[in-house]
């Protein structure tokens, strides 16, 4: 089967007038936000590559690297949250080996049994959009089966995911959770 979607790809420069005032003065925070990151020698969350690429695919009307980067970038930030919350607890280095290889579908389904879960976290949580995103995922993984890729679906998806990310991280930050290290600094 081939791509279900007909619409071409739309690019907005950067100060654009098609660009709403509130559109540009977020980008110049994200900017001015990135140089303070870089200067710092930050490193950023890894779902963040995939979800960018996610919607990259998605603007290049590439409903199946769409797909497959969002599920990776769910995935990650998923079992982060899982064994940030293992990482208070002593444990043995092999329980977070098991849960690191554990089917996420057991680690999604019971994300809200954690200890530091509450309304905020419903209220940016998109858990039957999650769940089909994990279905999408299987269904191409699986079975190569192309169907139900829909562009405004995927942007949909997409936003939510996006909120989660930087909800996830936000939480992470506070929490002392150094990206790219995999570790609580003390």
């Amino acid at each position: 089967m081939g791509r279900r979607w007909r619409k071409a790809a739309q690019a907005i420069a950067f100060g654009s007038k098609a660009q709403p005032s509130w559109h540009q003065a977020a980008k110049q925070l994200e900017w001015q936000s990135a140089q303070i990151a870089l200067k710092r020698e930050q490193t950023p969350y890894v779902w963040f590559d995939f979800l960018f690429e996610g919607e990259q695919r998605i603007n290049n009307a590439d409903p199946i690297g769409a797909v497959l980067n969002l599920a990776i970038a769910l995935e990650a930030i998923i079992r982060t949250l899982a064994t940030h919350n293992l990482s208070k607890e002593r444990i043995e280095p092999v329980v977070l080996f098991v849960v690191d290889h554990a089917n996420l579908r057991s680690i999604l389904s019971r994300i809200r049994s954690l200890t530091f879960w509450n309304r905020d976290w419903e209220r940016v949580t998109d858990m039957s959009g999650f769940n089909a995103l994990m279905d999408q995922r299987d269904t191409l993984m699986h079975s190569a089966e192309v169907k139900n890729l829909y562009e405004g679906d995927l942007r949909k998806l997409y936003a939510k995911l996006k909120s989660f990310a930087y909800f996830a991280s936000d939480f992470l930050e506070a929490k002392g959770y150094e990206p790219g290290k995999g570790a609580f600094i003390a």
